[in-house]
């Protein structure tokens, strides 16, 4: 339900193949861009911040430049923005 339609994740972290079935994970990037979509005030508030740790990202605005890469026809959730500046330590 939170996989971008648009864009495929450019970097998937492989985590088994068998026979003809390969299985992966999201990217961090995918992975933060999916958590800010969902917003769920009780739920990803420590994964955004543990994913905003991960790849580096200090202002809001590049965790939002993140988000619209995957979901570029979509605006962000409402509560989004304060899961960021609460993950971003703001």
């Amino acid at each position: 339900m939170f996989i971008s339609p648009v864009v495929d994740d450019p970097s998937p972290i492989p985590i088994a193949t068998k026979g003809g079935v390969r299985i992966t994970a999201a990217s961090a990037e995918m992975m933060l861009a999916m958590k800010l979509r969902a917003s769920r005030p009780r739920l990803d508030g420590e994964d955004i911040a543990f994913l905003c740790r991960k790849l580096g990202i200090t202002k809001t605005e590049e965790a939002v430049r993140v988000f619209e890469h995957y979901y570029p026809e979509d605006p962000l959730p409402k509560y989004a923005q304060p899961l960021l500046q609460e993950a971003l330590g703001r």
